[in-house]
């Protein structure tokens, strides 16, 4: 789903232009303790793009994985022509605060992490399971592999995006933190207080999040936009990649 707020900053990698920086969120709601006396945590984001055209940032799905993996497709090269993307890695993944096994975490982090990345970038104020063996790499991968070999409408896409993956970045207990928490939230009313322009989109195959929940989202939001990607699952932007791009980039410019 996208939300178009005028001016939004967004994160990305994979160009010549960039910015890669960290900015403090405050200590976790979630965690009773800090890890270290006085230390604060890190929300860490990289910029791609530059231009006037409305920034974009990304929030990757998960819960558990940096963004890394998102970088398989090449459609943000495109969608950085003229304007900010920005990705982030959410608190628990990648190079933001780690989240071990005493650690406590909160859907409100990933919101303030957000809120921490739009103040760095100069960005408007925006509105808005399984146990896994830290010491078996391999066994964590098979998982990630299996959760990722789900989500592709492509037999030959999937295949190809598995084979050029690489090692991929998860924490269990982040996602197991995340989704505890989220089953406390249940904002469905909320939807109909929404006045700006929102984009719903989803892939016909998506097997993560099925179609009719987007419509459903849809209905809920008056005058919001819905798309479906016909030939896509999980990962339009990898499997119709000039598809997605045509939708996102026609929405940002307000047509």
């Amino acid at each position: 789903m996208l939300l178009r707020y005028g001016h939004l900053a967004s994160l990305v990698f994979g160009s010549a232009s960039s910015v890669v920086g960290c900015n403090r969120c405050g200590q976790p709601r979630g965690r009773s303790q800090p890890r270290r006396p006085s230390s604060e945590s890190w929300a860490c984001y990289h910029v791609v793009g530059k231009g006037t055209g409305t920034p974009l940032l990304v929030i990757n799905g998960g819960p558990g994985f940096a963004h890394g993996f998102l970088h398989v497709s090449n459609v943000w090269d495109q969608l950085a022509d003229g304007r900010r993307l920005v990705f982030f890695d959410q608190p628990g993944t990648g190079q933001s605060w780690y989240v071990g096994p005493n650690d406590g975490l909160v859907v409100e982090d990933i919101l303030r992490s957000i809120e921490a990345i739009r103040e760095a970038v100069g960005a408007p104020r925006i509105a808005a399971e399984r146990d896994l063996s830290a010491d078996n790499p391999k066994d964590v991968q098979t998982y990630i592999r299996g959760r990722l070999a789900m989500s592709f409408y492509s037999f030959d896409v999937r295949d190809r995006v598995l084979a050029a993956l690489g090692t991929t970045d998860y924490n269990a207990r982040q996602e197991t933190l995340l989704w505890k928490d989220a089953e406390s939230h249940d904002l469905t009313e909320n939807l109909k207080r929404l006045r700006m322009p929102v984009l719903v989109a989803t892939g016909r195959f998506d097997t993560n999040v099925a179609p009719r929940t987007a419509w459903r989202i849809h209905q809920g939001i008056p005058g919001s936009q819905f798309v479906v990607w016909e030939r896509s699952g999980h990962f339009p932007m990898i499997e119709e990649p000039d598809a997605f791009f045509a939708v996102v980039d026609r929405f940002l410019r307000g047509r």
